[in-house]
């Protein structure tokens, strides 16, 4: 497991904390396809499993081993389940904003197993977060900030090979919507 960051700095509105600045690298991919045709080649490659499933999951299990036979079992063919969505859109509505937006958590819990212990703040960039932009009738836009770029750093090969083959994962689910 990785050490706490050893940079610090004086932030004027965060005293006490440390700062470890980083560079997220945001990629976006324009599918020549309508929202619900998007939507509906994701959801085909991707399991359905809530947070809170896995939650019931966990606690339920009699150990790694069941909890890791059950995950696998809910596994898309991507390797991935979706977690949640919140539909922006719905709401942005209510002020005149057209257009479907939602922000899908994209992840496997077992990948996030051998990230976590390798270094725990990867926690906080676990799951994937996709945001699908409807920006026209047959256009949408996919949106994701590289894993690779928010989780690692160089500080742990382990990780490094982990998050590479994470990047590469979410790249091919990305392609897969066309």
């Amino acid at each position: 497991m990785l050490d706490e960051p050893q940079q610090t700095a004086t932030v004027a509105d965060a005293p006490g904390f440390v700062v470890e600045p980083f560079d997220g690298e945001k990629l976006h991919r324009l599918v020549p396809a309508g929202f619900d045709t998007v939507v509906a080649r994701l959801s085909d490659s991707l399991g359905r499993l809530s947070a809170d499933e896995v939650n019931v999951i966990a606690a339920d299990a009699d150990g790694h081993e069941a909890f890791r036979a059950t995950v696998q079992a809910r596994l898309g063919s991507s390797g991935f389940i979706i977690l949640g969505v919140i539909d922006h859109g719905a709401w942005l509505a209510l002020f005149g904003h057209p257009g479907r937006l939602e922000r899908w958590f994209v992840g496997n819990p077992l990948i996030a197993e051998t990230m976590i212990a390798e270094d725990r703040v990867a926690g906080l960039f676990a799951p994937v977060e996709l945001l699908l932009d409807e920006v026209g009738p047959e256009a949408t836009r996919i949106t994701i900030v590289r894993p690779s770029t928010l989780i690692g750093g160089g500080r742990s090969a382990t990780l490094d090979r982990i998050i590479a083959m994470l990047d590469a994962k979410v790249l091919a689910l990305i392609a897969s919507a066309g």
